[in-house]
């Protein structure tokens, strides 16, 4: 029998992990004023859940694919509903999250970032996800 060797611990490993979180969320956020833009005038609080995920992925992948973006945005996916395969579901019946964020790392690894949606009208709103413990 095999035994797989441990994989190979990165230097700096810390200092990558929080730089792909600091861009994932930069990303998001470049995103998110291109979706503005395109709803201002409208009523953005109207539009329901799925619907605003969505405008975010596909204002997110025209970041992506702007030529004038910056360098960094182009080893960056973006995908909606994913469906996971983490259990015996198969299917429509797969669990799934509302967006997921995929970067390709020189070295060919892939990094995973997960948003689960969810609409925040308020205080009252935001008080049924958070609590001590965090979101």
């Amino acid at each position: 029998m095999r035994v797989p060797k441990p994989a190979a611990r990165v230097p700096n490993e810390a200092a990558y992990r929080d730089t792909f979180v600091q861009n994932v969320h930069r990303l998001l956020g470049m995103g998110y004023e291109k979706v503005r833009r395109t709803f201002a005038g409208s009523d953005l609080k109207s539009k329901k859940e799925p619907k605003i995920t969505g405008r975010l992925v596909e204002h997110m992948d025209k970041v992506i694919q702007d030529r004038a973006s910056p360098d960094w945005v182009k080893d960056y996916q973006v995908q909606e509903d994913r469906r996971l395969n983490y259990d015996d579901k198969e299917g429509n019946d797969r669990q799934y999250i509302d967006m997921e964020v995929v970067f390709r790392s020189p070295s060919g690894s892939w990094k995973y970032f997960h948003f689960e949606a969810k609409r925040i009208d308020g205080t009252a709103s935001l008080a049924q996800y958070l609590n001590e413990a965090g979101l």
